[in-house]
């Protein structure tokens, strides 16, 4: 059973994610973030022992029938990226996440500062994980693009680059381009859609294929709602 945590994803979406995952058994679950969810843990961290303090936590409180090895996509929006930035940070969390779709992906990043900072920490890991477990791991990423001359200079597909070759280690070779199973995309406007365009053609395009093949006997199956 496919497991997909929407974040900051408004509930009227359900009907057209059912429709992007019809081959796919699955279970939606929304949660609305709030704007400062991530700010609040980082406050009280390491004390800090709410539902949210990690995505284990998260899943177990709030994700009816998760079993903990079941695939998992996170998509998120806005406050759901600042709280999935917090979970990326703990490996533990990133081990449990199959894929990651981010709406808007440089929501809350640091202005005007073109370097990620410690907050994308674990965005940053993730990426890396990408690199190193393809079949295993999917990055999929929508923000708008920065206009030239802007003091928001670097698109977040540019800076998540930056910062995955500036974290290897001496002697590790990073390639270049990215896997087949990263796909970042900066668009000139994203407007207020909830899910907009280009993230629906990366979830049907890339998302379906990959979690189908995560578990193929199940793509066969009817989805569970």
């Amino acid at each position: 059973m496919l497991h997909v945590v929407c974040l900051n994803v408004r509930k009227t979406c359900s009907e057209l994610l059912d429709d992007i995952l019809a081959r796919i058994p699955h279970r939606l679950t929304f949660y609305a973030a709030p704007e400062d969810s991530q700010r609040e843990a980082t406050r009280l961290r390491p004390t800090y022992a709410g539902a949210n303090a990690t995505l284990r936590t998260f899943m177990r409180s709030r994700v009816v029938c998760w079993q903990g090895y079941e695939p998992l996509v996170l998509l998120c929006r806005d406050g759901g990226n600042s709280l999935v930035r917090h979970w990326l940070r703990h490996e533990e969390d990133r081990e449990l996440v199959n894929a990651l779709v981010m709406i808007d992906a440089l929501h809350g990043a640091p202005w005007p500062d073109a370097q990620f900072d410690e907050e994308f920490a674990g965005v940053v890991e993730f990426a890396r994980d990408c690199l190193a477990d393809p079949g295993e791991k999917l990055f999929l990423a929508v923000s708008e693009r920065i206009a030239a001359g802007s003091v928001r200079s670097g698109g977040f597909g540019s800076r998540l680059r930056r910062a995955v070759w500036s974290a290897a280690s001496d002697g590790e070779i990073i390639d270049t381009q990215w896997a087949d199973n990263i796909d970042i995309v900066d668009v000139a406007e994203l407007g207020t859609d909830e899910l907009p365009s280009p993230v629906i053609a990366l979830m049907r395009s890339r998302l379906v294929p990959f979690v189908a093949e995560l578990d193929p006997e199940s793509a066969s199956g009817s989805p569970l709602r």
